[in-house]
Formats: structure tokens, C-alpha cells, sequence
């Protein structure tokens, strides 16, 4: 049994990618590859979102209970396919960029631009912008460090004399 079962498989993911632009790092990948990038999204997912089922209290009252899908293999319940996609986009975000390239990055040579500062605290999303905007439109409830905090950009003002 592997450590992480993901949300989708290989042939939902390759359906999904054939119909997306920009799905290059997707179809240049090997399968180990795509599917390390499948069981981190779920993993990911997981970490950061929660979703709600209806279920009822001893009285018969309906409560809205919050639950996680597990990833190790022992969901019983069915994987929606906008978790399916979820999982495709956040695949193709880790596969895409490297989060600690990126923040340098930006802290090189750009701190110092004429006027520009940037915050050096920022961290980068740990979901991807679709892959929210998915797991939101299902309903669930995504911690917001899973936006990370977003790099903030502020202009000063100097006077040449």
C-alpha cells in the first residue's frame, strides 16, 4: 500500500489536462512524476481544506459535520469530480514552481529597485488560485494560510536633491 492515495488517478487527470492551456509541465512529466504530483495535491487538499456532510443528532436533528476525505487509501465515500479537478490544479501548481526559487526571486536585485519595496515576510500560496476557487465553489472551508500571504508591494516616495 502507498503512503498516499490520491484524489484522482492518472487516465481523470489526463482527460483534464488535455483540455486545459498552459498543461505543458503536465504532459512533459513522466507518470511517477504526475502521479507525485497527484498524491502531494491531495495531501495538500487535505492539510488545508474541510468540507461538511449532513448527519443527524440523537434528537433526529440535521447537523452539518465537518470531515476531511482521507488520502491513505480508506475513503468510503465517492471523490466528486470538482476535487478531482481540485487535485489536477494544485498537481500542476507543485509541479510548476518552486515555491523557495520563487520568493528569492523576487528578493533579489527588486528590494532595492528605485522606490519599490517589497515585504520580505510574504509567503507564497500553499493551494493554488484555482484550486481554492474549486474547493470554495464545492463548499468547503479553506484555511486561509492556504493563500499564503500575498507579497506586498509599496512605492516610496524620494525626494533627489
Amino acid at each position: 500500500m502507498s503512503y498516499t492515495t490520491p484524489y484522482c488517478d492518472l487516465a481523470f487527470a489526463e482527460e483534464y489536462f488535455a483540455e486545459r492551456s498552459n498543461s505543458e509541465n503536465w504532459t512533459d512529466a513522466t507518470d511517477e512524476e504526475k502521479l507525485a504530483g497527484l498524491c502531494t495535491a491531495t495531501r495538500d487538499i487535505y492539510r488545508y481544506a474541510a468540507f461538511k456532510e449532513e448527519t443527524k443528532d440523537e434528537n433526529g436533528e440535521t447537523v452539518e459535520t465537518p470531515f476531511k476525505y482521507a488520502y491513505d487509501g480508506t475513503e468510503t465515500r465517492n471523490i466528486p469530480n470538482l476535487l478531482k479537478e481540485a487535485t489536477c490544479e494544485q498537481a500542476i501548481y507543485k509541479m510548476t514552481l518552486n515555491r523557495l526559487d520563487a520568493l528569492d526571486a523576487s528578493h533579489q536585485g527588486l528590494s532595492s529597485a528605485k522606490g519599490v519595496v517589497f515585504d520580505k515576510e510574504a509567503i507564497p500560496n500553499q493551494l493554488a488560485d484555482e484550486c481554492i476557487d474549486i474547493l470554495t465553489e464545492m463548499g468547503a472551508e479553506v484555511d486561509p494560510a492556504a493563500g499564503g500571504s500575498t507579497f506586498t508591494v509599496g512605492r516610496v516616495e524620494r525626494i533627489e536633491r
